[in-house]
């Protein structure tokens, strides 16, 4: 019993790191006998050790259940916290989220089980090399585009539940070239001012691709869309792509069953029903016409009329074949067709324009 105390005493000056020498003079001043020390020291030595082995395996195993938690944690805040917060596609955030999550990835594999008795009596801990970090490489791209598309899709949805219409000015713009080992990547961005609905300036960036890039110029006004909740969150409403995504519009030329449709639609609905065929239509009161600048077309309607004017003279005659209408003469070179399909009548008429400017064709279905 008394050599199991001096033992524990013993290994408790060699925990303070005192010197064997030192040690001896301790034991001495507490009236502790020295027979058998050299036994009774390599005895504490080996607690001391057996000590430092599970010290090492406890904290080891602590490592890498936290490495393994900050894991789930960060992909966690980086899925479903953040992007709801901010609202944004912005890069920096879905690069930290890939960077964070590789570190944390690979600090839990070097620590992934080294607290095995036999890892620790060698190693005791492991080293971490963070040069060997480069092989996350191609994993942390695969996260960033994975997390890319998460705060861009998200950011969409909120954007397209809490879009407000508006226009706005083309105040900036530029290209920045990245050089990589498969070629030049160009990032092209607008910077775009506008007013919200309560009277706030607002100036926000969106990229867009290169060739869309060409087809902007300083103080151009342009329609987009922000979201009531992030004014910082926009896209405009100039590509079909867009247009399509955040407008529900099919983006298509007007066709004979569009038109027949469209005679039996409440008049309070027509603009609803003409901007799922295409976005952008307004209501000219001197001309009586529903007119789309965006895509250089009029449309009139009534409950037994409807009137198409666009310029796809050599086309239309096509689509009102392929909607189930006959032919009424078959004049090689007429501008005047006349087709007809059950209760309707449909007539197509070039019209034609001066300086050899494209005609226009006017497409007029009556019900009979």
């Amino acid at each position: 019993m008394e050599d199991r105390s001096t033992i524990s005493i013993i290994a408790e000056y060699i925990k303070g790191n005192y010197y064997e020498y030192e040690i001896k003079d301790l034991l001495k001043n507490k009236d502790i006998s020295e027979s058998n020390f050299k036994v009774l020291f390599e005895k504490a030595k080996e607690i001391v050790f057996n000590d430092s082995l599970r010290k090492y395996q406890k904290k080891n195993k602590l490592f890498y259940f936290i490495f393994l938690s900050l894991i789930i944690l960060t992909c966690m805040f980086f899925w479903f916290i953040i992007p709801t917060q901010i609202e944004s596609t912005s890069i920096f955030f879905p690069v930290l989220g890939s960077l964070l999550i590789c570190l944390f990835s690979y600090l839990s594999l070097i620590y992934y089980k080294t607290w095995e008795l036999e890892f620790v009596k060698k190693h005791e801990t492991p080293e971490i090399n963070y040069h060997i970090f480069g092989l996350m490489f191609i994993p942390g791209v695969i996260l960033y585009f994975i997390i890319s598309s998460r705060f861009e899709n998200l950011a969409d949805n909120l954007l397209k539940e809490n879009q407000i219409e508006v226009t706005g000015k083309i105040i900036s713009g530029g290209e920045t070239e990245i050089q990589n080992r498969r070629g030049n990547i160009q990032i092209s961005t607008i910077v775009v001012e506008f007013l919200t609905k309560e009277g706030n300036k607002i100036i926000a960036y969106e990229d867009i691709g290169h060739y869309e890039f060409q087809n902007f110029y300083l103080n151009q006004e342009v329609n987009l869309i922000y979201s009531k909740t992030n004014p910082q969150n926009i896209s405009l409403l100039m590509s079909n792509k867009n247009i399509t995504k955040f407008k529900n519009s099919k983006e298509k030329d007007i066709l004979p069953e569009d038109m027949i449709y469209l005679m039996s639609v409440d008049k309070k609905n027509i603009l609803t029903e003409l901007n799922k065929i295409s976005y952008g239509w307004e209501y000219n009161n001197k001309e009586a016409l529903w007119v789309n600048n965006r895509r250089n077309i009029g449309i009139s309607i009534s409950s037994i009329m409807v009137v198409y004017i666009a310029q796809n003279f050599d086309t239309i005659d096509y689509f009102i074949e392929k909607d189930g209408f006959k032919r009424i003469g078959q004049a090689k070179y007429d501008t005047n067709k006349i087709y007809e399909k059950d209760n309707y009548k449909a007539t197509i008429t070039m019209l034609k324009r001066e300086n050899g400017q494209e005609p226009f064709a006017m497409t007029t279905i009556t019900k009979k």
